[in-house]
């Protein structure tokens, strides 16, 4: 499966197009929010402090960013996320003189970061493509009459053999299939748009 971010978008981005922007806050504003909470334990205002953070970083340094072999966009935003972490606890820790929060946690995973092969990079990249892909289905499944994405949720995801679906849902087996096919090619140009090889 593809797993970083299309270069049209990224190109989008660049030509500072206020609907790729949009886009990106819509895509990754949620996904970072629940990367903070989920596997960094930060409090909602927290992480979405962080998330917005990120995101100004992006919009600022984007231009700068190169794309190579080892180092796509997502891993890029991942050390941009992680910088933003650690300044947040720095910060935190000035004002408030309080202990910090996953500090180590944080810089153990920087180490990490050189290494695409790491864990975390595994991680971050599996989380990344399965909310992509949420976001993909979700947003298929408004454009499509229900019968058809009960069909393709059956087989696809819940991984129903077609005779199954068909008997459950009244259905002849050739139309579960053609439901799966339609499905399968209208989700995948909309996961290309925002993810590559």
């Amino acid at each position: 499966m593809p797993d970083e971010t299309s270069l049209t978008l990224l190109d989008r981005l660049r030509d500072d197009d206020q609907d790729a922007w949009t886009l990106m806050y819509s895509l990754y504003q949620p996904f970072l929010v629940h990367w903070l909470r989920s596997k960094r334990g930060q409090q909602d205002c927290d992480a979405e402090d962080i998330a917005h953070e990120v995101l100004a970083l992006v919009q600022q340094k984007l231009h700068s960013f190169e794309r190579e072999r080892s180092h796509s966009f997502r891993c890029w935003l991942l050390k941009i996320t992680n910088f933003c972490c650690l300044r947040q606890n720095r910060d935190r820790i000035k004002q408030q003189r309080v202990a910090p929060q996953g500090s180590s946690v944080v810089l153990d995973e920087l180490n990490q970061l050189e290494d695409p092969s790491s864990d975390l990079e595994k991680e971050w990249k599996l989380a990344h493509t399965r909310y992509m892909t949420r976001h993909v289905l979700e947003k298929c499944k408004q454009d499509v009459e229900e019968e058809t994405w009960k069909a393709f949720f059956a087989v696809k995801v819940e991984g129903k053999s077609a005779q199954e679906v068909a008997s459950e849902l009244g259905l002849q087996i050739s139309q579960v299939y053609t439901a799966v096919a339609r499905m399968k090619k209208r989700i995948r140009p909309e996961l290309e748009k925002l993810l590559s090889d």
